[in-house]
């Protein structure tokens, strides 16, 4: 699996997990539904991001040293 092939994998699995996490919450209305979305669900989508973000700049570094190793 390519790093952008995994990069991309990462983003929209997120985007499926907050999306259920929303209809599940609907439903879910405890302290436990509570902290686990403070636990796991709060800043998801920025750690992700920072994470494709960093994944992105390694594409190019292996880019860069393939394109040397040539």
């Amino acid at each position: 699996m390519s790093v952008r092939t995994s990069r991309f994998k990462l983003v929209k699995l997120t985007k499926e997990l907050v999306t259920r996490w929303t209809d599940t919450k609907a439903t879910w209305r405890d302290s436990k539904a509570a902290e686990f979305e403070k636990r796991t669900i709060d800043g998801l989508t920025d750690r992700v991001s920072s994470t494709s973000s960093a994944i992105e700049d390694i594409e190019v570094l292996l880019q860069k040293i393939r394109k040397d190793c040539e």
